[in-house]
This record gives C-alpha cells, structure tokens and sequence, in this order.
C-alpha cells in the first residue's frame, strides 16, 4: 500500500447531520437515570476496610446487612447509611449509631 504524505489512510462515508432546533432541544431536555455517587475520603488506618466501606455505602434497593467486628470483641449487625471521615452512620435495627471505622477489625457479609 503506498502512502502519499498528505493523504489519509482510510476514507469513511457517514450521512451528514443536520441538527435543526428540535432535535438540539429533545437532546437538551433528556435526564439521565444514572447515579453518581462520589466515593468519600476516609483517612482509616486499613485501606482494604476503606475500600470496603466506600462499596457498602453506595445507594441500593435494599440495606445491606452486614456483620461488624469491633475491637473490643462486639458485633455489630448494620447497614451503612452514611460515612463523614472516619465515622460511619450504622442503622442497627431502626436505630442509628455511629462508629470509628478505626475500630472496625472486620466486615463480614451478614445473612
């Protein structure tokens, strides 16, 4: 194949498009269904449970319920409602508490 400097490689044939005022204004007027959820900074002590927490707060149909292993030995079954730095709002049983997620030696799945 001989190439002329100068000259593209490929040729594409495409429909030209005229936009007229109809179609710029239905573009304008579509709403996105998707979410965006901005992952917070948490400034834990283990980068794995950051990683974790950040997953388990995203937005669902339904609560997650998941296991907290704590330092002193207690457990804690909870949803994650919300995170502010390194506190995590945990809705345990209809009733909201809050936590150092630099106490948290585990999370677990709960069933």
């Amino acid at each position: 194949m001989c190439n002329v400097e100068g000259q593209p490689l490929l040729y594409i044939t495409s429909p030209s498009f005229i936009a007229n005022i109809e179609t710029i204004e239905t573009i304008q007027q579509e709403e996105s269904t998707s979410i965006f959820v901005p992952t917070q900074v948490l400034e834990t002590k283990n980068a794995l449970l950051e990683k974790q927490l950040n997953f388990f707060s995203k937005p669902m149909r339904e609560p997650r319920m998941l296991l907290f292993i704590m330092n002193d030995g207690e457990r804690i079954y909870a949803s994650i409602q919300k995170l502010q730095g390194v506190d995590v709002l945990l809705n345990c049983f209809h009733k909201e508490r809050w936590i150092n997620a630099n106490n948290i030696v585990t999370i677990q799945h709960a069933l």
